[in-house]
């Protein structure tokens, strides 16, 4: 990693050309507490920095902030398993209605139950997906800065595009971008 972070330009400099490294550090910024690892790639956040000679007053930027692998991972279970846990309860609620015996006596019952059963199923799924990501949110945010709005780290007056999340929605990079 080393060889990324002997960039000369500084962070004014930088943002003139739409990109912006945080830290010439070669720790992850992104770890908490006073343990860091090494930096293994960079996370790369869209963010928006005023500016007057623009044609709206904004410049969009990108952040490039160094990150280790355990950061990368925690980023990236929060993104996907909640979802693949939805789609696992999805796939069993059709394959399970699939079976000809079960829809017939869904059927029998209730001309509608089987759709019914069908949407109290998506609701599961859906309710499964959303109590994943907040109990792997609450687990993460304890090593992991999960939202660099609430991070600490100087953004320059640059802040993030997308605000409302709990967690920041990053781009991971095993290259530092140029100029």
């Amino acid at each position: 990693m080393e060889q990324h972070f002997n960039t000369t330009k500084n962070y004014d400099e930088s943002c003139a050309h739409g990109t912006a490294l945080m830290s010439q550090t070669e720790e992850c910024q992104l770890c908490k507490g006073d343990t860091t690892e090494e930096a293994a790639c960079f996370a790369l956040f869209d963010m928006a920095k005023a500016d007057e000679s623009a044609e709206k007053g904004v410049k969009l930027i990108t952040v490039q902030v160094p990150c280790c692998k355990k950061c990368r991972r925690h980023y990236q279970i929060i993104k996907y398993v909640p979802t693949i846990i939805g789609a696992l309860i999805c796939i069993m609620a059709i394959a399970a209605l699939s079976v000809r015996g079960l829809y017939e006596y869904l059927a029998a019952v209730f001309f509608a139950l089987p759709i019914v059963t069908m949407i109290a199923m998506l609701c599961v799924a859906i309710a499964a997906a959303s109590i994943v990501k907040s109990m792997l949110i609450s687990k993460f945010s304890k090593t992991t800065h999960l939202n660099i709005a609430k991070s600490g780290i100087d953004t320059e007056g640059a802040t993030e595009i997308k605000t409302n999340s709990a967690i920041s929605c990053p781009v991971f990079s095993d290259e530092l971008l140029s100029d």
